[in-house]
This record gives C-alpha cells, structure tokens and sequence, in this order.
C-alpha cells in the first residue's frame, strides 16, 4: 500500500464530500458517513493498486543482494516492466545495471523489492 496514493485518494474524497455537504442539506451523520465511505474507498484503492499496476519502467526499486538484510537495500530504478516473481532489468545508483526477480511490491514505506540475480560493470 502507497501511503502516498492513500493521502491523495482521501483528499479528493474529503472534497467531494465537503462539497456535497456545502451544497445540499445533507445532515452531519450522513456526512460522516460520506466520509466514512472515502476512507473505505481510499484504503481499498491504496492497498490494491499496486498488484494491478506491478512495477514499470521508470520505477524507484530497492535491490535486495541476499535475505539476511531484508529492509536495506540498494536503490535503482527498473529498466522493463515487471510483476510478481518475473525477471526486472534495473539500473543501479552508480550505473551499473542488474537483473532481479520481483519479490514484493511497494509496502507503506517501502519501495518494491527485487532480489538480484547478477550484475553487469559496465568496461571503461
């Protein structure tokens, strides 16, 4: 779940509904539950939305070298588009690019994470 996603979604509801109360003569019980309804929605949206998206090109990913550190890793951003258990090329902070299988997708905090496989050095 996108933290992120979550707020942006929430806002847009809290609006909606803000503005349905300014404008009708709805009551404040069925504002709260308008409200009550967006949170719901915002949550379901934020939580799902990234196993429909997977990960594209473009992506922040966190490149995890064994399972021993499982929280730290290094970043990159993916150079192919990826789901679940499927080979992602990245592109490492220092130029060098990789190829990791898809481990999980973005967490509340947490960028999606990929297990390397190899790594390529670029010749200078």
């Amino acid at each position: 779940m996108s933290l992120g996603l979550f707020f942006k979604i929430f806002i847009f509801w809290l609006m909606v509904s803000l503005f349905a109360f300014g404008l009708t003569t709805m009551a404040v019980g069925e504002w709260i539950r308008v409200v009550a309804v967006g949170i719901a929605v915002s949550l379901a949206f934020a939580v799902f939305y990234p196993e429909v998206r997977g990960i594209r090109s473009g992506d922040r990913v966190s490149v995890i070298v064994n399972n021993s550190l499982p929280f730290f890793g290094r970043l990159g951003r993916a150079l192919s588009e990826a789901r679940k258990n499927d080979q992602l090329r990245i592109r490492l902070e220092n130029g060098d690019e990789a190829t990791g299988i898809v481990e999980s997708y973005e967490g509340v905090l947490s960028l999606p994470r990929v297990r390397l496989l190899y790594e390529e050095k670029p010749l200078e």
